[in-house]
C-alpha cells in the first residue's frame, strides 16, 4: 500500500493504522519502505481499513482511509471420502468449501449424470444418494469454484453385494413400491398437530411380503433447515399424527416404505404451514421513560412475550 507523505521540516515520520489501531513496525509480517506498507504473505485477517500518519515535531496529518480486501482461492475444509454401502441403502459424500468470494460447489459423476430422482444436494453441499444400485458405483467429484480458481476432489462409491436371497428379494420389493403422499392437514384450528395421509399405489408387487411399514420425514422450511425428522408407522398404517409443530412455520413432508434396514423410493413432497393464533401472553418488561430535557417525548421499550407464547411468528407490535 502506497502513502505519499506531505513535505515537512523536519521530515515527517510515517506510521500506519489498521482499523484505527497502530501497526507494530517490529512485526515481521509488515514491512515499511519509503512510505509503502508491504504485507507478506497477505492473509484473510489482513483485510481491513488502513491509513497512514505523517508526524513531526510540528504536527500530525492522517491520510484518507483505504480498504484492503484479501481474496482467497477455494479450499476444501472437508473433502469427500470413499463410501461403501449395501445395495438399497443410502450413501453420503461431504464437501465443505471455503474461499473469498465464497465458492460455488457442484457435484458430478465420472460415468454419466447423477442418479435421476435419487440424489439430494443439501445446504451444506453434501451429496446424498438414496436406494443405491449396483449401477451407482464409481467416482463422484466435488468442484468448488470462485473467480480466483477451482478446487476439485473425488471419492469412490462402492456397493456391497447383498449376501442373502431374502435381502435381494427385500431390495427388489422395496424398489418396486410407489408411495403417494395424499394430504397434510391440521387436526383443528386450536391444534399444532398435523395429520399425514398416504397410500400405496398399485405396482408390480401385488402383495408385499417384506414391507414393515412407512417412515414419515418432515422438516421446517421457515427458517430453512436441512435436518429431516423421521417418524415410523408400522404396517398396515397409512396415516399418522405429526407434531407438535411450530405455529406460523412452513414444513415439508414426504413418506418412504421400509423393511429391515433398507428403504424404498420416497413419495412426492407436500408443504404445509401451521396456522397461527393470537399470542397467549403480552410483551414483557414494558417501561416508559421521559428525557429530562424534553417534556413532549416519552421512550417506550419492551421485550417479546415468552417464546412458547408466540403462537406464530411475531411480525411487529402496535402501540396504542
Amino acid at each position: 500500500m502506497n502513502c505519499s507523505p506531505p513535505v515537512g521540516h523536519p521530515e515527517p515520520n510515517i506510521t500506519w493504522r489498521k482499523d484505527g489501531i497502530l501497526i507494530n513496525s517490529s512485526n515481521e509480517h509488515y514491512t515499511e519502505l519509503n512510505g509503502k506498507l508491504i504485507i507478506a504473505p497477505a492473509q484473510k485477517n489482513d483485510s481491513g481499513v488502513y491509513s497512514c500518519i505523517a508526524s513531526n515535531t510540528v504536527g500530525v496529518r492522517e491520510s484518507r482511509a483505504a480498504r484492503l480486501s484479501v481474496l482467497a482461492k477455494p479450499v476444501l475444509l472437508h473433502k469427500p471420502e470413499d463410501v461403501s454401502v449395501q445395495l438399497g441403502a443410502s450413501a453420503q459424500f461431504f464437501c465443505e468449501a471455503d474461499g473469498d468470494p465464497m465458492p460455488s460447489v457442484e457435484w458430478s459423476r465420472e460415468k454419466g449424470p447423477l442418479p435421476n430422482g435419487r440424489y439430494l444436494i443439501n445446504p451444506d453441499h453434501s451429496l446424498q444418494i438414496h436406494y443405491v444400485t449396483a449401477q451407482d458405483m464409481g467416482k463422484y467429484t466435488c468442484t468448488a469454484e470462485n473467480k480466483l480458481g477451482v478446487f476439485v476432489a473425488s471419492a469412490q462409491l462402492l456397493v456391497e453385494d447383498v449376501g442373502s436371497t431374502r435381502l435381494r428379494d427385500l431390495h427388489k420389493e422395496l424398489s418396486a413400491l410407489r408411495v403417494s403422499l395424499e394430504n397434510v392437514t391440521v387436526m383443528s384450528t386450536a391444534s399444532n398437530m398435523s395429520q399425514v395421509m398416504w397410500k400405496l399405489q398399485s405396482s408390480a408387487v401385488s402383495q408385499p411380503h417384506y414391507l414393515e411399514g412407512f417412515e414419515v420425514l418432515y422438516r421446517s422450511l421457515l427458517p430453512a433447515s436441512s435436518d429431516w425428522t423421521a417418524q415410523r408407522v408400522p404396517q398396515p398404517g397409512l396415516h399418522t399424527h405429526v407434531g407438535p409443530l411450530k405455529r406460523g412455520y412452513k414444513y415439508e413432508f414426504k413418506v418412504r416404505p421400509y423393511g429391515s434396514s433398507l428403504y424404498g423410493r420416497e413419495s412426492n413432497t407436500r408443504h404445509f404451514r401451521v396456522p397461527e393464533i393470537v399470542p397467549s401472553a403480552p410483551p414483557q418488561d414494558v417501561s416508559i421513560t421521559m428525557p429530562t430535557d424534553r417534556n413532549d417525548t416519552v421512550h417506550l421499550s419492551w421485550e417479546p412475550p415468552p417464546h412458547d407464547a408466540h403462537n406464530g411468528i411475531i411480525q411487529g407490535y402496535q402501540v396504542l
